[in-house]
């Protein structure tokens, strides 16, 4: 079976351009406290909301291709269906509150752990109450920490002033395309792309994406296909048949979970 490591897929540029303007000002010369305050946060209107999209896995376990539905209230209320070729409902990932549970609904175990715990070996965007940010590209950086500012002829940089963290940033539509986290050694731990940016149900959001973690050798690619914003309906229901085992992950079965997904 593919892997539930979830995230985002896919690479482009936007046209170049030399000059940006902006009511605020001037490329390149905005102050890092305006380009902290253009970055969007997530729109009201994703308060409720669904999305289906097609997820590849590359990684020395797991290489595979699957379909994610996914329906979203608030902060910390997710339901993700896992769909696998020949359109089998292999597995759902229900986020509430700080729980997570992993429905197996072919070998009929649902797993339940913290959110955190159960981060701690499926990171992604579908295990973690800040899904919707992660998969439509609406992260920004810590309001709090101080950032470096340097640029290009069309980006913005925002670096971190120990060069661990930076964030590359299209100003022609104010959002991140890039994000790099490296370790003390200077090793990229992390990256992020965002882009093929376009509207969708009048949002703007990134097409298509990619997590990519050199150290794991591990890629994961993400395709959004569909995008339905102000939701009336969802559906969160984990909806396990009578017969389930119930398991709390503790130790080896988390070890177990990595492995099967």
């Amino acid at each position: 079976m593919a892997g539930i490591v979830l995230l985002l897929a896919g690479c482009s540029a936007s046209s170049p351009r030399d000059i940006v303007f902006t009511p605020d000002g001037v490329f390149p010369d905005h102050k890092v406290q305006d380009i902290l305050r253009l970055l969007p946060e997530r729109p009201d209107r994703l308060e409720r909301m669904a999305l289906e999209a097609q997820i590849s896995v590359s990684s020395p376990d797991q290489n595979g291709r699957f379909t994610a539905i996914v329906h979203a209230s608030g902060t910390d209320s997710l339901l993700a269906r896992i769909r696998f070729p020949l359109g089998i409902e292999g597995a759902r990932v229900l986020i509430a509150g700080d729980s997570a549970f992993v429905y197996d609904r072919i070998a009929r175990k649902v797993f339940r752990s913290s959110v955190r715990a159960m981060e701690a070996v499926l990171p992604g965007s579908f295990v973690g109450n800040a899904m919707v940010e992660e998969t439509l590209g609406f992260l920004r950086p810590d309001m709090d920490q101080r950032w470096l500012k340097s640029s290009d002829s069309t980006r913005y940089y925002l670096h971190s002033p120990d060069s661990l963290m930076r964030y590359t940033i299209d100003p022609a539509h104010w959002r991140i395309e890039q994000i790099q986290q490296k370790n003390a050694r200077g090793e990229v731990v992390e990256q992020r792309w965002y882009l093929d940016f376009n509207m969708m149900d009048d949002i703007l959001v990134p097409r298509r994406s990619i997590l990519s973690r050199p150290h794991e050798n591990t890629r994961v690619a993400f395709g959004l296909k569909k995008l339905d914003a102000e939701r009336t309906h969802l559906d969160l229901d984990l909806n396990p048949k009578d017969n389930v085992t119930w398991v709390d992950i503790t130790g080896e079965c988390l070890v177990y979970i990595s492995y099967w997904f």
